[in-house]
């Protein structure tokens, strides 16, 4: 039989995993529409790529090909406010200068060459996914345990 205090140590070992938990990338050399891109991301990975900070801006530039100066897209994208396919708010930047500058015809973000760059998303570039995994999932508490 296990007692509270073992499972506040259960629970409290999975819920203590690492904030900045690294994301993983997949690049994908087809060339689709950025609606396209999102729709393999999801059904392949997970998402289109969301940058966060300039850790991951830096890990997907390695990930492109050596000297590749083709446009990647990512899951920035507009209708009112700049926002990641996955729902989140844009929080950190890394527009090359002068961007974005499609006003209302670029309503999606690609990287190339280290920078941001707004484009009409129905242009095809390649792009990449986020293929993160979950680490650990936390059961339902139906035993009765406040925790």
């Amino acid at each position: 039989i296990q007692t509270r205090d073992q499972y506040l140590l259960i629970i409290s070992e999975l819920c203590f995993l690492p904030a900045s938990d690294p994301h993983e990338y997949i690049v994908v050399e087809k060339e689709l529409s950025w609606a396209e891109a999102v729709n393999y991301c999801r059904s392949n990975h997970i998402d289109l790529a969301s940058i966060e900070n300039s850790e991951e801006n830096a890990k997907n530039i390695q990930l492109m090909t050596l000297g590749d100066n083709n446009a990647h897209w990512i899951g920035l994208h507009t209708e009112v406010i700049w926002k990641w396919s996955n729902g989140k708010r844009l929080s950190y930047t890394n527009w090359k200068v002068g961007e974005p500058n499609q006003g209302l015809m670029g309503r999606c973000v690609y990287l190339r060459k280290g920078h941001w760059e707004d484009d009409t998303c129905e242009r095809p570039h390649y792009f990449i996914c986020s293929a993160g995994k979950i680490l650990a999932t936390i059961p339902s508490n139906d035993d009765g345990l406040n925790v």
